[in-house]
């Protein structure tokens, strides 16, 4: 009687390949055994390690830190689902390495790739508003003026702030009838829109400082309108329509002093009077 002797296959698993995601949508890589073998009895269970510049939890669902190939399969899926978030980012990336591989025969390749990465690519599109969120300025007090710099969603049928991890600068045209230095602190006409540290930033106030004066005048206004943004993200436009903050200069009546009596002599009280006209 014969003796049948069989040999087993090596399952050395590697990875087979990766799926780009968009926010909202899911990419996945792909590991796989080698040679097209099938997964013994048990299956094979493969360990990982994920890094990359986007962040689990913010930026994709939590995964587990391995996935097993099913008996008889030689491929397994390991899906990453990225969220869709108001969030301007640049593109972020997930990196897998194997590290372990545990079932009949298994162990992790020496020859085909173990490690690779795939992209998450952000949808969010944003417009750069400008707005005069205090409009009515004054000489009196003096009472400043401000206006607001918003990154929006292109989305109008939802209006929603959208907030930036990149930098926005922002290019304005300054007008109006006041002039800066002389009736307000002078605006600079390139604003940086920059994250703090890790937080994201979603608007930037431009405030009207005004400067009083001696001299009385109708309202003079400060007009200004975005005329450009530069980001490194590429769905970002501004609109340019202008906005106007009012420096109202009320009438300041004049001081007069006059005496009674207008003459006096030695030991006579002399009396001032102070009135406004």
């Amino acid at each position: 009687m014969g003796l049948e002797v069989r040999k087993l296959l090596a399952a050395d698993v590697f990875l087979a390949g990766s799926n780009d995601a968009d926010e909202g949508s899911g990419g996945s890589f792909i590991v796989a055994l080698e040679g097209g073998t099938l997964a013994p009895a048990g299956g094979v269970v493969v360990e990982y390690v994920i890094s990359g510049t986007a962040d689990e939890v913010d930026d994709y669902f939590a995964i587990p830190d391995s996935v097993t190939i099913a008996a008889g399969a030689n491929a397994a899926a390991i899906p990453i689902l990225a969220i869709n978030d108001d969030v301007l980012e640049l593109l972020e990336t997930v990196n897998i390495s194997l590290t372990a591989a545990t079932g009949t025969g298994a162990a992790i390749s020496t020859i085909q790739p173990t490690e690779g990465s795939l992209v998450i690519k952000d949808l969010d599109a944003a417009i750069v508003s400008l707005t005069a969120s205090d409009p009515n300025a004054s000489e009196v007090g003096p009472d400043d003026g401000e206006f607001l710099l918003e990154i929006l969603s292109t989305d109008t049928s939802q209006p929603r702030s959208v907030t930036a991890e990149t930098a926005l600068t922002v290019t304005l045209n300054i007008a109006g009838t006041a002039v800066g230095g002389d009736d307000y602190e002078t605006i600079e006409s390139v604003i940086t829109i920059s994250p703090t540290g890790t937080i994201p930033v979603s608007e930037f106030a431009i405030p009207v400082e005004v400067i009083p004066d001696a001299d009385n005048f109708d309202p003079e206004t400060v007009v200004i309108s975005v005329t450009g943004v530069s980001t490194s993200h590429p769905s970002v436009t501004f609109d340019g329509t202008a906005a106007t903050v009012s420096i109202a200069d009320p009438d300041r009546p004049a001081a007069t002093i006059t005496s009674s009596p207008t003459s006096l002599d030695e030991g006579d009280d002399l009396t001032f009077t102070v009135a406004l006209d």
